[in-house]
């Protein structure tokens, strides 16, 4: 939603921490906030995890067929990407997603009061595409996700989450499909799901697609533990009631608007799912083992990751294709893509 410029409101250390099943790394620094050669190619990284990802395995230990999938690994600190051009149009980021379907690739969106569209970046955060969807309303668009399309067509697609809902008072919120474009830009077609939830309309920011393609969302709560709700796997010009998943335990103390869930994306490998959430306070990384699902997942303990402490009103996060980068964008003007590497 729009809000205030909301600056960092924990002192969060930048500490490297072991994700997975491991123990705290040795402290890093926090990343001096330069675009230099240390921002690798991830479009190189994402395709060592084409075959890996397809077959849905974890990209960690590709090309050594006895590693450990779900093997601890050190995450540096969120360092500068590049910044992201407000004159193409991207003023107020909302929503982050990595593409399956070209490597290297993330799509993105504004918030509340743009027109039903959304952006190709690339992972220096430069625009490389623009998509209209002809005939939407972009209500309040809050997150984006990239995943199988679902039971009605095949392929990878994006989903737009216009789930924002302040007042609580929308008597249904609707996700837009896409299916991935393949040119640099011009006007696409979807669908739609429109939900209810089981009990009452909630204010959400999150959206993620499972590893069994089902779409879920996660609220956001002014105090305390968000709830995901499941929407099962989707099919266009559906109408469906959510399904209640679980709680996430309330993160940072559970105080007022750190605590607040602003976004989500989840790594669909079957040995290792990874869910990471992301609230204005801290970006908390969730790693699993082989069979687990979103509802066993989150009752395991999260990571909080280092994440940089000057990024204003941060609302997105994502996942590279190939699992081993987060990404994190924050929604003012001028902003920055942030990066993280695990390895």
């Amino acid at each position: 939603m729009r809000a205030l410029v909301i600056t960092a409101f924990l002192g969060l250390s930048a500490l490297a921490v072991a994700c997975g099943s491991g123990g705290e790394e040795a402290p890093a620094p926090e990343d001096a906030g330069t675009t230099d050669g240390s921002v690798r190619d991830a479009a190189a990284t994402d395709a060592r995890a084409d075959a890996s990802q397809d077959a849905g395995s974890d990209d960690a230990g590709a090309g050594d067929a006895g590693a450990d999938p779900c093997a601890p690994c050190t995450w540096s600190g969120f360092g500068n990407a590049g910044p992201v051009t407000p004159a193409a149009g991207m003023a107020e980021l909302s929503g982050l997603a990595a593409s399956v379907a070209r490597p290297g690739i993330l799509y993105a969106h504004n918030d509340s009061g743009d027109t039903a569209r959304f952006f190709a970046l690339d992972a220096t955060g430069q625009r490389v595409g623009e998509y209209a969807l002809g005939g939407v309303t972009a209500t309040d668009w809050e997150d984006i996700a990239v995943g199988p399309c679902g039971s009605d067509l095949a392929g990878s697609c994006v989903f737009l989450a216009d789930i924002g809902d302040n007042l609580r008072d929308r008597a249904s919120v609707t996700i837009y499909r896409v299916s991935e474009p393949q040119g640099a830009s011009g006007s696409v077609a979807s669908s739609s799901i429109s939900f209810t939830y089981p009990d009452s309309p909630h204010d959400a920011e999150a959206l993620f697609v499972d590893g069994a393609g089902a779409l879920h969302v996660v609220t956001k709560e002014t105090n305390g533990a968000s709830t995901i709700f499941s929407l099962g796997v989707p099919r266009g010009n559906a109408s469906v009631v959510a399904t209640k998943v679980g709680k996430l335990p309330p993160f940072n103390l559970g105080i007022d608007l750190p605590s607040r869930v602003t976004g989500a994306d989840f790594f669909p490998a079957a040995q290792c799912p990874k869910l990471v959430i992301r609230t204005y306070g801290s970006v908390e990384l969730f790693t699993g083992q082989p069979g687990d699902t979103v509802a066993t997942l989150i009752a395991r303990a999260p990571k909080t990751l280092p994440r940089i402490l000057t990024e204003q009103q941060g609302e997105a996060v994502a996942f590279s294709r190939a699992g081993t980068e987060l990404f994190t964008v924050g929604e003012t003007a001028s902003a920055t893509l942030h990066r993280a590497d695990c390895r």
